[in-house]
């Protein structure tokens, strides 16, 4: 027969997890960074504390040590990103170019 705590529901888990995670990234975030921009990291706390994260994945981003100041070094050594903001920076370039009257 199982327990009686194996029977409780918690009826806003997310909402919790949610506050948690977001009283994390703001500690992190009042840490400064000597690598990148204020800005930039307030970019990816937008992103992980908007965005809908199941209650699982919420607990593991909680416990990840330094989570803003990992997920900003992994953006910033990633070679897709790299490619891709690139490409977009030749293109805005082009695009500038062309509307510039010689």
């Amino acid at each position: 027969m199982p327990d009686d705590k194996s029977t409780v529901i918690a009826l806003f888990p997310s909402v919790h997890g949610q506050g948690a995670l977001e009283s994390k990234l703001k500690r992190e975030l009042d840490v400064p960074s000597s690598l990148f921009s204020q800005s930039f990291r307030e970019d990816i706390y937008s992103v992980l504390t908007l965005s809908e994260w199941s209650d699982e994945v919420t607990l593991r981003l909680i416990q990840v040590p330094n989570l803003l100041q990992e997920i900003v070094g992994a953006l910033h050594n990633d070679d897709m990103l790299s490619a891709f903001f690139e490409q977009r920076t030749r293109d805005l370039i082009l695009e500038l170019v062309e509307k510039t009257e010689i």
